[in-house]
């Protein structure tokens, strides 16, 4: 595989992973000029899924991290909510958005979190080193966690009602269905980044700092609400906090909450 990637006859682990963050995050390219394409973004996103689950922790993968910072990050959780337009162009950019999402959930899981973590595995041996861990450095983990649940909380409140409704014509349907993917992913991306935050903490992922921390910042985003969409609002919000790992924090946020016999009701206690 060496030889072949020294002659240029298959992409290097770096090249392969550079030309993918460049085709998810700008956009194929034409006579040198980004344009955008929704279809070759989810493309390139499923060809990193799979790179991802077939090669985790790899040398190959690693270079998947080239030229990835925290502006690109922001860029992806900002996404969702910046898209404007008619149907057509919504679920144009929402789908891009989720395809951007998706992404960084798939590679940021198996670097940081690594294949089989469990609930309170947060050693922070287990990650440190790992090309991933920059990516949250220049804000300040702190800040990193903060400003995930914010753009979380904001694209709840955003398609929460796009998703509960479903149907309609064919665009209203992939609007949905793609504003659906942002929220998973964007759960899955704010359960990450706490377990980052726990690890460089030497917290366990049921920490009740954290967990304030991110109550703090939901009520804050939803204080101007009426008390049903609150509460209907930040159950949404716990239930896309949707993995093995993150089940003790979902649990202990609840509780904050007040919110234990929703979640109970839901499945989850």
């Amino acid at each position: 595989v060496d030889s072949t990637c020294v002659h240029g006859l298959v992409p290097s682990g770096k090249n392969l992973g550079g030309k993918i963050l460049d085709l998810i995050f700008n956009g194929p390219k034409s006579e040198g000029q980004s344009f955008k394409d929704p279809n070759r973004s989810e493309l390139a996103v499923r060809y990193g899924a799979v790179l991802s689950s077939r090669f985790p922790a790899s040398r190959y993968l690693n270079g998947a991290w080239v030229g990835c910072t925290w502006d690109h990050v922001e860029k992806c959780l900002k996404a969702a909510c910046g898209a404007r337009g008619s149907h057509k162009r919504m679920e144009f950019r929402l789908s891009e958005a989720a395809s951007s999402l998706e992404f960084l959930v798939a590679v940021l899981g198996d670097d940081i979190v690594g294949p089989g973590a469990t609930a309170g595995d947060t050693d922070a041996s287990a990650f440190r080193g790992r090309p991933a861990y920059a990516l949250f450095s220049p804000l300040g983990l702190r800040e990193s966690t903060k400003v995930t649940f914010r753009w979380l909380a904001r694209t709840w409140a955003k398609y929460a009602h796009m998703v509960d409704e479903g149907g309609g014509d064919d665009y209203t349907s992939k609007m949905s269905h793609n504003a659906n993917r942002c929220l998973m992913a964007l759960g899955k991306l704010a359960c990450l980044v706490s377990w980052v935050f726990c690890s460089t903490q030497g917290y366990e992922m049921d920490n009740e700092n954290l967990s304030l921390l991110i109550k703090d910042v939901l009520v804050t985003e939803f204080q101007n609400l009426s008390r049903s969409e609150q509460k209907s609002l930040l159950l949404s919000v716990l239930l896309s906090m949707d993995a093995d790992y993150a089940y003790h924090l979902q649990i202990t946020v609840g509780e904050i909450l007040e919110m234990t016999s929703d979640l109970q009701m839901c499945g989850i206690f």
